[in-house]
């Protein structure tokens, strides 16, 4: 390979607190600037996160107009056919070396315009456990989940590499949709170690944290795949053992309303708090007792991670996929069946009481937590970036 910078086009939806956002942010603020030459594509300019891309980073919006949602069908195939055309001319015209996307979205639309733009590399970063997520998001929507199944089928074996979040997502994608091993390459999710440890010992000044109540906390989207309502029930739980504690879910989303309601009819109203988006919630997670993923469904979670980074006791469901390659049961955090509140509620009761393995499995926690830094993970993602464009 020459010396000549490798020109990414980072391909997504749009910028809004998640994940794959985040781990888009990374990338492009931390790949080697002599190596690299990054943009970014959204379909929609907005979100959050949009002010954390460096200023160097070219972004282009590419829908100035409405989305996909709230048309009927026929638009939303013509809009979606715009898209495809949209792509295919972007990539067509800016020739980049290698698209990257982590979009479920928009991987057909970047395999499609390859075929167009030969030379170009197609990189697919897969976030979540596909069979799991179109299971839970397309319930009773069969036609659909079949279509979205044989398109992922189809088009991801055509990528050139298949990067997985964790060993979990790629044995996922390769039984249930065939893609090949040779294919698939798995990168954990990065963290930034030292932006966490910088920005956990900032001042809390909401009137919720000063009382003297344990603090158990969760950080995530109010999605139904977060599964709050499980951690909401077994919080109940914890109460009726005399237990004082709250109960801090920080993030914002569409089961808003449902989980607040549950919260007024199990009478937790006290003592439950939902306060929204957070932009720096690591220090909310260092002031804790506790964090809990209540999940029935991730990739590799980012905020497990950042909570062990935090040197807080982590519970988390065995949920596919992530959490059991995050942690080893009872030595760096506690493992609970998924959907079983007395189960999650009995892990909690016996870390708030036993404080002596809380600050073990912390301890280690923290251990764990440095081996997903930024620093060693973006090597992991530059390697992959010059051998996907060193094979001829």
């Amino acid at each position: 390979m020459t010396n000549k910078k490798i020109n990414l086009l980072f391909i997504t939806d749009y910028m809004e607190c998640g994940g794959r956002e985040r781990v888009i942010i990374y990338l492009l603020n931390h790949l080697n600037r002599s190596k690299f030459d990054s943009s970014l594509l959204l379909i929609e300019k907005k979100g959050e996160f949009l002010n954390k891309v460096r200023e160097d980073v070219k972004i282009k919006n590419l829908m100035k107009t409405n989305t996909l949602r709230d048309e009927i069908f026929l638009a939303r195939a013509f809009r979606y056919m715009q898209r495809v055309y949209n792509v295919c001319k972007i990539i067509n015209s800016e020739k980049p070396d290698i698209v990257f996307t982590p979009s479920t979205t928009i991987s057909p639309l970047a395999i499609f315009a390859k075929l167009f733009a030969r030379k170009t590399r197609v990189i697919i970063n897969v976030q979540g456990n596909l069979t799991a997520d179109l299971k839970q998001n397309l319930k009773n929507k069969f036609f659909l989940e079949r279509i979205i199944s044989i398109l992922i089928y189809r088009m991801y074996r055509m990528a050139d590499k298949v990067i997985c979040v964790s060993k979990g997502v790629g044995e996922d994608l390769n039984k249930k949709f065939c893609v090949p091993k040779d294919k698939i390459v798995v990168i954990y999710n990065p963290i930034d170690v030292e932006e966490i440890n910088k920005l956990q010992n900032e001042e809390i000044d909401d009137l919720y944290f000063e009382n003297d109540n344990l603090k158990i906390i969760s950080v995530g989207r109010l999605h139904i795949q977060k599964a709050y309502e499980y951690l909401i029930e077994a919080f109940k739980v914890v109460r009726e053992n005399e237990i004082n504690a709250n109960l801090i879910i920080i993030g914002e989303g569409i089961e808003r309303a449902n989980l607040e309601n549950l919260v007024d009819d199990l009478g937790l109203g006290d003592c439950v708090i939902m306060p929204g988006f957070k932009k720096n919630p690591y220090k909310y997670i260092k002031n804790s007792d506790l964090f809990v993923l209540s999940s029935i469904f991730e990739g590799h979670p980012l905020a497990l991670s950042e909570a062990m980074a935090c040197g807080v006791p982590v519970i988390s469901t065995r949920c596919p996929s992530g959490p059991d390659e995050t942690i080893t049961d009872n030595v760096n955090g506690m493992l609970v069946p998924m959907r079983n509140e007395k189960a999650l509620a009995d892990a909690m009761i016996n870390l708030l009481k036993d404080r002596s393995t809380a600050e073990r499995l912390a301890k280690e926690g923290i251990k764990r937590a440095n081996d997903f830094d930024l620093k060693k993970i973006v090597k992991e993602y530059e390697k992959v970036l010059i051998d996907v464009i060193s094979k001829k």
